[in-house]
């Protein structure tokens, strides 16, 4: 049986080196009774790219809890409101009149949406949210018909399931260096060997 893809806002799929052991722990999460999972780490380690790889697994419908939507939500310097976090969701839901809706009625009217249709949220770079409010939406989240998961450089929510994001082990460091010196055509990286 073929499954359509789930419906989404991602952005071109990327090449992903390694994770295996953190992709089994977000899919852990993601069948749990928890509502939201965290990818914890220093900036740099890759928090990004896991959540978009496993976005697409998502969208290409590869676990057990399948999402009929998966929603990208990225905060920049700080700017990402609830509303506009409600508005995103809205719009790939394809629910526009949500937007035009006051706030109370718009949480509500979003949240009754993720409970028809079952919806993974990824909210990249958490920690670096100003706005209040979203902390508690998720904490709302239908789960499980939905699920967020977070990028964060720190542990900012309470009860989450957590993945600890480290360094690469070496042997995905050095294939991680050798795919980036292809991609950007360079053979002395793209050629080395760990010495």
């Amino acid at each position: 049986r073929r499954l359509s893809l789930a419906r989404h806002n991602l952005t071109a799929r990327k090449p992903l080196v390694g994770r295996v052991r953190e992709i089994a722990r977000m899919q852990a999460g993601i069948a749990s009774s928890t509502a939201v999972i965290t990818l914890e780490g220093l900036g740099g380690m890759g928090k990004t790219s896991l959540a978009q790889e496993f976005a697409w697994q998502a969208v290409e419908r590869q676990f057990t809890n399948d999402f009929d939507v998966v929603i990208w939500a990225e905060d920049r310097d700080g700017d990402l409101t609830l509303d506009g976090l409600i508005d995103k969701i809205a719009g790939v839901l394809d629910y526009p009149y949500i937007t035009a809706l006051k706030a109370d009625d718009k949480r509500a009217r979003i949240l009754e949406r993720m409970i028809e249709h079952s919806c993974l949220l990824i909210v990249d770079n958490f920690d670096t949210i100003k706005g209040v409010g979203i902390a508690d939406f998720l904490a709302s989240l239908p789960a499980p018909q939905s699920r967020a998961i977070l990028t964060t450089r720190e542990h900012v929510l309470s009860d989450t399931w957590i993945v600890d994001i480290t360094g690469l082990p070496v042997n995905d460091a050095e294939e991680l260096l050798k795919s980036e010196g292809r991609r950007l055509d360079i053979s002395s990286v793209s050629n080395a060997s760990a010495s």
